[in-house]
């Protein structure tokens, strides 16, 4: 517990920081073009090979074999036991598959993943050194305009322009958003034109992160990799899990969460005054354990963070939540109908 209340101290420094940066990205998504972020916080697998499409299609929690050019579907990497590696996007960029991880696992990921290839003709590829990442929020049309003739109009679809792509995500706060992925010099240079002619702004990143937690996209980092059924945080919900299709590491615990009505935990919307991914929370009527877990947090617009948290369903409505420990900040669920 000591441990844990170390690191918790330690973030509530870390988040204070993070505030003083909040009030600049928060008004850049209200500016005339919207606001762009480098995502150093997302990484990139590449993986190539005659067998990368059924190979992914064996491992991961969604079809792949279905998954069209233009097309960018959710999916999971689980244990055995059922539980989530990583969450990514993935895509195709000719006859090569592309994953979009957290960062902080892109290594692990690539080494366990390359573990089942076995005489399968697919090769896993770190390719984030080479790519730039860039998340688009607001009112961005007429800045990524100048950049690609046509723009992705269905959330999870694409657009690809020689070696980059633009991908439609889920709107947040009612603002559309993108991801920009590609060469790293020929992003920058286009940016760079954005920033001084088409007046096109740059924000920190703890913005997207803020988005996608408004949005309900929870995101596996290392912090709580291994810790989640992909039903625990609504993953099935917005299209993470087939159901239908063969079978991959830890699908029949997934299945049978969901088909003998097991799934006691899920995902709300909470703000506090503090809190980091990975803490634990408790419940003011059992303190001596934690009833669930933050998924993902970042600092909220008008202080205090805002939260994705997993958390047994029989605590909600009744007594108090806290975060990091039996005594620590005060949870507030904002919507625990978020998505289910």
């Amino acid at each position: 517990m000591q441990l844990k209340m170390n690191i918790f101290h330690e973030s509530l420094g870390s988040s204070n920081c993070n505030a003083r940066h909040a009030s600049h990205a928060f008004t850049a998504l209200h500016a005339e073009r919207g606001a762009h972020m480098i995502l150093d916080q997302f990484g990139v697998i590449d993986v190539h090979g005659d067998d990368a499409e059924r190979f992914l299609h064996s491992q991961l929690t969604n079809n792949i074999q279905t998954l069209k050019e233009g097309s960018v579907r959710l999916a999971g990497f689980c244990s055995p036991n059922g539980r989530l590696l990583a969450t990514l996007l993935v895509w195709r960029v000719g006859n090569t598959m592309r994953m979009l991880a957290s960062a902080d696992l892109i290594e692990s990921l690539q080494k366990r993943l390359s573990m089942f290839v076995l005489r399968l003709k697919a090769r896993l590829i770190n390719a984030t050194n080479n790519l730039i990442i860039v998340g688009f929020a607001g009112d961005v049309s007429a800045s990524l305009s100048r950049c690609f003739k046509l723009l992705p109009n269905r959330v999870y679809s694409m657009v690809s322009v020689f070696s980059e792509q633009l991908i439609r995500v889920t709107d947040a706060d009612k603002l559309s958003r993108f991801l920009w992925i590609g060469p790293n010099s020929e992003i920058k240079a286009k940016l760079s034109a954005l920033d001084s002619i088409h007046r096109s702004q740059q924000a920190d990143p703890i913005l997207w992160d803020w988005l996608d937690i408004r949005a309900g996209v929870p995101r596996v980092s290392a912090a709580t990799s291994n810790k989640f059924v992909p039903q625990m945080i609504n993953f099935e919900l917005i299209g993470g899990v087939d159901f239908r299709k063969g079978c991959y590491p830890g699908q029949e615990v997934i299945a049978r969460s969901q088909y003998r009505g097991t799934i006691k935990r899920r995902t709300v919307l909470a703000h506090t005054a503090h809190a980091y991914t990975g803490a634990e929370v408790f419940h003011s009527e059992s303190l001596s354990q934690p009833c669930g877990i933050v998924v993902n947090s970042a600092t909220a617009p008008n202080g205090g963070m805002d939260c994705l948290v997993q958390l047994q369903l029989s605590t909600l409505g009744i007594g108090s939540i806290h975060v990091g420990s039996p005594h620590g900040p005060t949870l507030h669920i904002t919507d625990k109908n978020i998505l289910f």
